[in-house]
């Protein structure tokens, strides 16, 4: 039988996707970007790799926030709260 800690275990590494796609991603691009616009290899592959690492987090935090809201939970208002009535 399998233990109910190793499927959560398994469900948040197939999750957690975005960082990894985001490097993989990230480095190819800004080494083409680095060659184009920087003549300098190293600096493109920086800005690729932190900016792959950025887009990836916020990936995988969008898709956490997604798995986590339960389906009895009304939704998150998207804009400021309102104010209260006097």
């Amino acid at each position: 039988m399998t233990d109910p800690g190793e499927k959560s275990e398994k469900s948040a590494k197939e999750n957690q996707t975005g960082l990894v796609m985001g490097i993989a991603l990230g480095i190819p691009f800004g080494v083409v970007a680095g060659l184009l616009f920087f003549d300098n290899l190293g600096l493109g592959m920086g800005l690729g790799l932190s900016l792959g690492i950025a887009i990836g987090l916020a990936l995988d935090a969008q898709n956490k926030k997604k798995t986590d809201a339960s389906p009895d939970a009304p939704p998150e208002p998207d804009g400021p709260p309102a104010a209260p009535n006097p």
